[in-house]
């Protein structure tokens, strides 16, 4: 695994959570306390993953996240500033995961994220749609979280990779795919009867107390207003795999 940047001006803090990296992922953690700083880390390049502070004394509104994310560098963001504002315009430079900076748990919480998208590079992910820009900002969001990602254009052709690499455990699909059915399109993927059976997220149907992650309009451009929201798709992607993996380990266990 790649080293690990950490940008925090805190001394204190920094400490924490430098010490708290090393243990969870026993990897080198880099520590800059300035942008100037993580700018000259960066160029030696070698990083998977960064902790950022979203407010630095050379940068304080949330540059270094900038910096960071244009370096191909999966970006975490931790930041005392809970405004509205702030969360929108985070989520909008397409960061891995993003914490309000509390007490410790938050720290606690930042780094499971961290684990989280980790383990994600084991994880293979088939994004299915018509449209060449929403497989393309899909698949863009899913590998900023280190997910595997194959692509589909129609439910033939979904079908066909999913049959050929049974190590998929999540199919988000384009709920305007033409000839898309949820309801058939899993019963299709059962009688595939593979062991571990991939989960299915469908981009255009709503959960509870949740709002479509495609425009109604029927936009193409997932990510810009009306369309995709990052958080919650990643929220939904999540909890979609967890569901799945319970659902494996019920039936091993039985």
């Amino acid at each position: 695994m790649p080293q690990i940047l950490l940008v925090e001006d805190s001394t204190m803090f920094g400490r924490l959570a430098k010490n708290a990296l090393e243990r969870a992922f026993s990897v080198p953690v880099r520590w800059a306390k300035s942008y100037a700083e993580a700018s000259l880390l960066l160029a030696e390049g070698g990083y998977g993953m960064a902790l950022l502070d979203y407010n630095l004394p050379d940068a304080a509104d949330g540059q270094i996240i900038d910096l960071v994310t244009d370096q191909g560098v999966s970006a975490f963001v931790f930041t005392s500033d809970d405004s509205v504002e702030v969360r929108e315009r985070v989520w909008a430079k397409k960061v891995a995961d993003y914490v309000v900076k509390k007490d410790r748990e938050s720290l606690v919480a930042i780094i499971a994220a961290m684990v989280r998208v980790e383990r994600n590079r084991e994880t293979l992910v088939l994004v299915a749609s018509a449209s060449t820009e929403v497989r393309k900002t899909v698949s863009e969001l899913l590998y900023i979280r280190h997910f595997r990602v194959l692509n589909a254009a129609d439910v033939a052709g979904a079908l066909a990779i999913v049959e050929r690499y049974p190590k998929i455990r999540l199919v988000i699909a384009d709920g305007r795919l033409p000839g898309f059915d949820y309801d058939d399109f899993s019963m299709k993927i059962r009688l595939l009867e593979q062991e571990e059976p991939p989960a299915i997220l469908d981009l255009g149907k709503e959960g509870a107390g949740e709002t479509s992650f495609l425009a109604s309009s029927g936009a193409d451009s997932p990510g810009k207003e009306g369309g995709l929201q990052v958080e919650l798709f990643y929220g939904r992607v999540n909890r979609c795999l967890e569901k799945a993996g319970s659902s494996v380990r019920r039936e091993s266990d039985g």
